[in-house]
């Protein structure tokens, strides 16, 4: 909106045409009060370009039944969470003037196959060589670089999606390091420190510290078309351990038997998948709303 206000500061409200004004709020910067927004409504997305990051969740939700290349597959699961900052990622503000970073996260596959992109991923993370599983990264710094990417959701109409990776060269998560552009030295990027408590959850090593890290409160609420549909429901923000409790391979593990044990409720409302709310990009509720809070 900064061109507005610098193409009226110097007039005087006499002489300002506010119905043009209007017009310029509504077709320029979205800005349209005919248009109520549902919910919370859309979830700012993410600048694309380069930006600063800390690893701040690795969750394994066990194995489920998803579409590989046409085909249903049963794949272990692992998401992993990555809070961002940096010059053009400032913090979200809240409508009630709270502010909250960027979360950007990856939802894969797991495997400790040598081609596995988790593999492949851990060892470019893993670039100091200290680590000799992922959750002994959580806290680092890293650096990488955003991609927008354009998607049909399920009305037809067009969203938008923020991803670490891309087509070409897959994950940009690497160490935070950059070159000095006046002496041409390698130097360590600093990265802002975590705001988001740490999210971790270790499937075959399961504890009660990390189910309850996991735990997100709250409803996303349902969001509706221009006609008064509902497009998408109400649904619970406990996506990690609502995915967990519905993997196919939940029942006698020692997740299962660590809630047993612990008196937890094994039922949970319905919630969305974390990949779900990943590739409903930036058009939806936060799925993460509340984690860094």
């Amino acid at each position: 909106m900064t061109d507005i206000v610098n193409k009226t500061a110097d007039e005087d409200l006499d002489s300002i045409n506010f119905a043009l004004l209007a017009e310029g709020l509504a077709s320029e910067y979205g800005i349209d009060m005919t248009k109520a927004q549902t919910g919370g409504g859309e979830r700012p997305l993410p600048a694309a370009g380069p930006c600063r990051l800390r690893f701040v969740g690795y969750v394994e939700t066990g194995k489920h039944e998803k579409m590989v290349m046409g085909k249903n597959k049963v794949q272990e699961a692992a998401i992993l969470l990555f809070e961002v900052s940096g010059p053009k990622h400032p913090p979200i503000v809240n409508q009630d003037g709270s502010t909250r970073p960027h979360i950007m996260y990856v939802d894969m596959p797991f495997s400790r196959n040598e081609k596995a992109n988790i593999m492949k991923l851990f060892t470019r993370m893993n670039y100091a060589g200290k680590a000799k599983h992922i959750v002994g990264l959580l806290g680092e710094a890293f650096k990488g670089v955003i991609y927008h990417r354009t998607y049909k959701r399920a009305d037809g109409s067009e969203g938008k999606a923020a991803e670490l990776k891309s087509k070409e060269t897959g994950y940009t998560i690497e160490a935070p390091r950059t070159e000095d552009p006046e002496t041409g030295d390698i130097i360590t990027l600093q990265v802002m420190k975590a705001v988001t408590p740490i999210k971790c959850f270790v499937w075959e090593k399961p504890s009660m510290a990390q189910w309850k890290s996991i735990f997100v409160d709250g409803e996303w609420e349902e969001r509706k078309g221009d006609d008064g549909k509902v497009l998408k429901a109400a649904a619970s923000k406990n996506i990690y351990q609502a995915a967990i409790k519905k993997a196919l391979n939940f029942e006698g593990s020692p997740t299962q038997q660590l809630l047993a044990a612990g008196g937890v409720k094994l039922d949970l409302p319905a919630a969305e998948s974390g990949k779900a709310a990943d590739t409903a990009g930036a058009d939806d509720a936060d799925p993460l709303s509340g984690i860094g809070t």
